[in-house]
């Protein structure tokens, strides 16, 4: 768990140092080098954003063996961080990733299940202004449509799940979760920028996630015999979110 929490904020002090480098080159070799880091309908100035997005998960539902439940709590904090090509017209395409820490828990009396993720992704996006000539004002608001893929490490266990047992009937198992989880999802973002430099968003969208084959439990019967003692699940599920982003320009 200590790992879970150290690794996002050693991957942000990287990727923060990273991001300011590249934006820097890109700025030296631009054929305006005398202007600011700033974008207009022609310039051909690149530039970089990063930020915190914090997620409050509505309909979130899990399937592991037998169960089909949805979880009791689900906390996510992410590192986002994107290139913003020059503007043009109207919509500047964002191309970028994110690094993110998340923890699931759910109980049901003596059985629950612990499940913590945490991995990195691929964004793709936009923002959308409603007129022209974004780069000049010093407020503009805008919609930002994205799609994503992430691919995440797992840790934890489940205790007493229900399962269907191989001759028939329900049993129950216990186990450890591990092995990757990849994602897919996609969303719409309302987001403010602020002279410029600032970006405050709220939004919402849909993800789809499943676990590689690492739930292995022992499984028993209504008597407590042991039927199976590796047995493998799969573990999977989905939820609906809101999004609320807070992000720099530079």
């Amino acid at each position: 768990m200590l790992l879970l929490r150290v690794l996002p904020i050693l991957l942000l002090a990287a990727l923060t140092c990273g991001c300011r480098g590249g934006a820097s080159q890109l700025v030296a070799s631009s054929p305006s080098r005398d202007l600011p880091l700033e974008f207009g309908p022609t310039s051909e100035v690149w530039g970089a954003a990063g930020g915190l997005r914090f997620y409050e998960h509505r309909d979130a539902d899990f399937r592991l063996a037998a169960e089909r439940e949805d979880w009791d709590r689900v906390e996510r904090v992410e590192l986002g961080f994107a290139s913003r090509e020059p503007l043009q017209g109207r919509v500047e395409a964002l191309i970028g990733g994110h690094i993110f820490s998340e923890e699931r828990d759910w109980t049901d009396g003596p059985r629950r299940i612990l499940f913590d993720t945490v991995g990195f992704g691929v964004d793709l996006g936009a923002m959308i202004y409603p007129f022209e000539g974004a780069g000049d004002r010093a407020l503009n608001i805008g919609l930002g449509p994205w799609v994503r893929g992430a691919v995440g490490w797992c840790d934890g266990d489940f205790v007493d799940l229900e399962a269907s047992l191989p001759g028939g009937g329900v049993g129950s198992t216990s186990g450890d979760l591990a092995d990757l989880r990849f994602d897919l999802g996609v969303g719409l973002d309302l987001r403010a920028v602020i002279a410029r430099s600032m970006v405050i968003g709220v939004g919402g969208g849909w993800n789809s996630w499943r676990a590689t084959s690492g739930a292995a439990g022992t499984t028993k019967d209504g008597g407590g015999v042991i039927v199976v003692e590796d047995d493998d699940f799969r573990l999977s599920g989905s939820e609906t979110f809101l999004r609320f982003t807070l992000e720099f320009y530079w």
